[in-house]
C-alpha cells in the first residue's frame, strides 16, 4: 500500500511539473519567444495527451530499488529530455505529427532500455589500487597543472559575468581558442574539478575544496558558459543527495520535480516584480534549460525525417563517407529553424537519429547503456557521493550533445578514468576480502571420512 503511494505521489508530481511547464510556455515565453517557435497551440489534443501519458508512465519504471551512481543521468534526461519532447513540439511544431508521434514511441522505448539495463547485475571492477593520499595530490596537481595552462594561453581572469554577457565572452574566447582548449577546460570543468570538490568535502580537506571552486571560476570567467558555473553549485547540491535507499531515492525524485516547479513559478513571479514582465529570469530557467531541449528534439526529427543522414561522416567516419552539408548539425538546424548562426546542440537521441534514423536511437541507447554499467561497476566501492558527483556534470551534457561528443569533449570518459582509479572505502576492501574467503572455502569442500 505504502509503495502504492509513493508511486501516485510521484505521478501526481510529474504531472504539476509538467502543468508548471505548459503554463510558462502559454502565458509567458510564447510571445515573446515565437520567433523561434515557441509558439503555443494544441491542434492534435489526442497526440498530446497519448504523448504525456507515455511520458508520465516513465516515472514508474524509474530505478528506485537498486540506487546506482549512473541513476542521475536517467532522471536528468527524463526530466530535461523525455518529458519536454513529449510535449513541446506538440504544441509549437505540429506540421508532421503522426510521425513525430513514432518518434516518441521510439524515445520511450529507448527509455525503458536505459532502464532495463541498470538492472543488470554489477561486475566490481578495479583498474589499479592507489594509496588515498597519491590519488588526491594527483588529482589537485592536475587540476593545477590545467589551470595554468590555460592562464598561460589566455591570461588570468577572475571576472564574474552576467549572464547577459556571457555570450559576448564566449565568442571571444571561442575565437581566440583552439580544439586542445576546448578539450582542456570542458575535462577540468566537467570532470577533474567536480571530483575534486566531492573529495574535498569527504576528507574535509579545504585546500582541495578552494582549488576545485577557484578552477570552475577560472573556467567561467574565460568561457563565460553557464553550465561551468551553476554546475559548480549544482555538484555541492548532489554532494548531499541520499541515494543509500528505496525510500530515499523516491523523496530524491519527489524533490527534484518539486524543485523544478518551483522553480518555473519563481521565475515568473521575479519577472512581474522585478523585470516588467520581460521574461529574464524565466527564460534561461525554464525556456533555455527545459523547453529548448524538447523543441529541438521536434527540429531535427522534422529535417532529418526528410533529409539524408549523416552516418557520422562528421565525427569518426570523416574521410569515410561524405558529409551532405555545408553546416555542422546544430548550425544547420539554427540555420534553418531560427534563421541565425546560433548552434542549436540537441540531446543524444536526437543526435541518434539524425545520424542513422530509429535504429541508430536505439544502438546509441544499448552503447550508453553498457558505459552507464562500467561506471557503476567501476564505482563499485568507491564513496557514493564522489561517484555520484563525478558523472553528474558530464551526464547532464547528454541533455544538449551527441553521445561521443560527452564521451570526448565533455569528460566522461575522464570521469570513467578517474572512478576506477579512486581508492575504494575500508568497508568496501573488507567486504572484497570476505567474499574472497567464502568463494575459497566453497571451491575446497570438506569430505566426510568413512
Amino acid at each position: 500500500m505504502q509503495s502504492v503511494k509513493k508511486k501516485l505521489g510521484l505521478i501526481l508530481l510529474v504531472l504539476l511539473y509538467m502543468g508548471v511547464l505548459m503554463w510558462v510556455h502559454k502565458a509567458v515565453l510564447s510571445q515573446s519567444f515565437a520567433y523561434m517557435g515557441l509558439y503555443f497551440e494544441i491542434k492534435r489534443f489526442s497526440f498530446l495527451a497519448v504523448s504525456s501519458f507515455l511520458a508520465v508512465s516513465g516515472v514508474l519504471i524509474l530505478p528506485l530499488s537498486t540506487p546506482r551512481p549512473s541513476s542521475i543521468v536517467l532522471y536528468a534526461l527524463y526530466a530535461f529530455v523525455l518529458i519536454p519532447a513529449s510535449i513541446v513540439p506538440l504544441v509549437t511544431f505540429q506540421e508532421n505529427a503522426e510521425g513525430y508521434m513514432v518518434y516518441v514511441l521510439m524515445l520511450n522505448a529507448c527509455f525503458w532500455i536505459l532502464v532495463a539495463m541498470q538492472r543488470m547485475k554489477m561486475r566490481p571492477l578495479q583498474i589499479i589500487a592507489l594509496d588515498a593520499n597519491l590519488f588526491w595530490n594527483l588529482l589537485a596537481a592536475a587540476t593545477v597543472l590545467a589551470s595554468g595552462i590555460l592562464i598561460a594561453r589566455h591570461g588570468f581572469s577572475l571576472k564574474f559575468h552576467s549572464f547577459a554577457d556571457v555570450y559576448s565572452v564566449r565568442a571571444n574566447f571561442k575565437g581566440s581558442s583552439s580544439v586542445f582548449d576546448t578539450y582542456l577546460y570542458t575535462i577540468q570543468s566537467k570532470a577533474l574539478a567536480p571530483v575534486l570538490l566531492a573529495g574535498g568535502l569527504t576528507r574535509r580537506n579545504y585546500v582541495c575544496i578552494g582549488l576545485a571552486v577557484f578552477s570552475q571560476l577560472l573556467v567561467y570567467s574565460m568561457t563565460g558558459h553557464k553550465s561551468v558555473f551553476l554546475g559548480m553549485f549544482a555538484t555541492m547540491v548532489l554532494y548531499f543527495v541520499p541515494i543509500g535507499s528505496t525510500k530515499q531515492m523516491s523523496k530524491v525524485l519527489s524533490w527534484m520535480f518539486i524543485g523544478l516547479s518551483t522553480m518555473g513559478i519563481v521565475a515568473v513571479v521575479i519577472d512581474q516584480y522585478l523585470f516588467t514582465n520581460s521574461p529574464q529570469v524565466s527564460s534561461f530557467a525554464v525556456r533555455r534549460l527545459i523547453l529548448v531541449p524538447g523543441l529541438l528534439s521536434g527540429y531535427y526529427f522534422d529535417f532529418f525525417s526528410q533529409h539524408p543522414k549523416i552516418y557520422l561522416s562528421n565525427s569518426i567516419l570523416e574521410g569515410f563517407i561524405d558529409y551532405p552539408y555545408s553546416l555542422s548539425p546544430p548550425a544547420l538546424i539554427a540555420d534553418v529553424y531560427f534563421g541565425n548562426s546560433a548552434s542549436a546542440n540537441a540531446n543524444f537521441w536526437s543526435d541518434s537519429f539524425a545520424n542513422f534514423g530509429f535504429p541508430g536511437m536505439i544502438v546509441f541507447s544499448l552503447v550508453l547503456g553498457m558505459i552507464l554499467w562500467v561506471f557503476d561497476s567501476l564505482a563499485y566501492g568507491v564513496d557514493r557521493r564522489i561517484a555520484l558527483c563525478s558523472l553528474s556534470l558530464s551526464g547532464y551534457s547528454l541533455v544538449n550533445s551527441a553521445l561521443l561528443t560527452v564521451l570526448g569533449t565533455h569528460g566522461m570518459l575522464c570521469s570513467l578514468l578517474l572512478v576506477a582509479l579512486i581508492p575504494k572505502t575500508r568497508e568496501h576492501q573488507t567486504s572484497k576480502s570476505q567474499i574472497s574467503q567464502q568463494s575459497l572455502r566453497n571451491s575446497h569442500p570438506v569430505v566426510a571420512s568413512g
